[in-house]
């Protein structure tokens, strides 16, 4: 026998069949989206939605217009967790424009208000609050400073002093007079390093070398628009010969290969017998017209140097013949916040990894464990979720399991909501 369904019948089955399948689905928070994790590299707000329904996960509230929220009160939103950072919000959904940001979205935003030691990521760099600040861009300086390693690259504003080096526009400045906030090769103080031009802005001191009208010249005492060639000028013709073997006795300074090289022993026997640049030389001769990692020169510990178009620091003078960037215990990279499996991380230092940025809570493990992979190490400051390798303290918020918990108690790699974890962590609405 042959039945015919009429297709307004086929509608109506589907309908229901359609409708029977949504009410079947259980109400699961578990990510549906292309993976996007907030505040990771964009320097707009990222979303990430838990789902498209308004019921809020377990422990949190929420938003509703009809309520008043102050400074810290955290709500769930069209499927995100929300912190307001304003004084007194009535009435206006949760976006950056209003006040509100994700709960840990590093990003900065001009409309946000930031107090004390509050962190965000901006133009590459990590930057921390050290006071209240309503609009003011990071780049620009206090009351943000940067969280590059000693402030090598220099920041908007920056204040340095006579013979600071840092690094900006891809190389390595010294400022060679007693103050400014100018920005480095913009005032006649700022010289390039490896760069011995005179220049009457300079501040001299015996022992520096500088080149002027051809001629090199060593200065025997302070000096300041003094020119070399000038009377009573406290500098000295520099004889500066091609090295070979047989160059005089008394010969402090040589060229080779185009680098000038100052003689670090008095010993003329060793330095006839020993080529500049040579693995013989670490000791015996120090290139000083360049700012390119050298292998044999004899650096000291917090030198600088540029290789391969990045800035390095001396962490260990006893290594600091291995190439930078090759090997641990020898050069920190320094003119950028990614990690760097050679560099060497103290507490409270921070690296970003696909634009994700992690701080140091154990150098110890750090220095041996990529961020991400070893508990106790370090830890994620970006996204909201529970993340088992982080230190968490009484007071940390985080989303996990369907559901937003306060720590109670500091703990490493406790999970939230499982068997056990009652005392570490409790959902934040009954807690806070």
């Amino acid at each position: 026998m042959t039945f015919r369904v009429s297709l307004r019948t086929q509608r109506i089955t589907m309908i229901v069949l359609f409708t029977m399948f949504i009410f079947s689905i259980s109400l699961s928070f578990g990510y549906f989206t292309s993976g996007t994790v907030l505040g990771d590299s964009s320097s707009q707000q990222s979303s990430l939605t838990l789902g498209s329904w308004t019921q809020a996960p377990e422990g949190i509230d929420a938003y509703s217009p009809t309520t008043g929220y102050g400074t810290g009160d955290l709500v769930w939103f069209e499927g995100n967790f929300w912190i307001y950072k304003g004084n007194y919000s009535y009435g206006q959904d949760p976006t950056v424009e209003n006040g509100w940001t994700y709960l840990n979205d590093l990003n900065w935003y001009p409309s946000i208000i930031y107090q004390a030691n509050e962190v965000v990521y901006y133009n590459g760099i990590v930057f921390q609050t050290t006071g209240y600040t309503d609009g003011d861009d990071p780049m620009l300086g206090a009351p943000w400073q940067s969280m590059m390693n000693n402030q090598v690259q220099w920041i908007t504003g920056q204040a340095v002093t006579l013979n600071e080096t840092v690094y900006h526009n891809g190389q390595l400045w010294m400022y060679h007079d007693y103050y400014t906030t100018s920005e480095p090769g913009t005032t006649a103080g700022w010289g390039v390093v490896g760069n011995l031009t005179y220049s009457s802005s300079f501040v001299y001191n015996t022992g520096d070398v500088t080149y002027y009208n051809g001629t090199y010249y060593l200065a025997t005492g302070y000096a300041k628009n003094k020119a070399p060639n000038k009377k009573n000028s406290p500098f000295v013709v520099l004889d500066t010969p091609a090295w070979s073997s047989s160059i005089p006795s008394g010969t402090t300074h040589v060229f080779y290969s185009g680098l000038l090289y100052e003689a670090l022993t008095t010993n003329i026997g060793t330095l006839q017998s020993t080529t500049p640049g040579s693995s013989a030389a670490y000791g015996v001769w120090h290139a000083i017209n360049t700012q390119t990692w050298q292998q044999y020169n004899t650096y000291t510990v917090d030198d600088l140097v540029m290789y391969n178009g990045d800035v390095y620091m001396l962490d260990n003078a006893s290594n600091s013949t291995v190439i930078p960037g090759s090997a641990g215990n020898s050069w920190d990279l320094m003119n950028n916040m990614e990690y760097d499996p050679y560099s060497t991380y103290a507490n409270g230092e921070f690296a970003v990894v696909n634009g994700v940025v992690y701080e140091v809570v154990n150098a110890s493990n750090a220095n041996t464990h990529a961020p991400g992979t070893y508990a106790d190490a370090w830890n994620r400051l970006s996204g909201y979720e529970w993340y088992w390798f982080n230190n968490y303290e009484v007071g940390d918020i985080l989303y996990h399991a369907d559901g937003v918990y306060i720590a109670l108690t500091a703990s490493t790699n406790i999970e939230p909501g499982v068997s056990g974890s009652a005392s570490y962590w409790g959902l934040y609405n009954e807690n806070a």
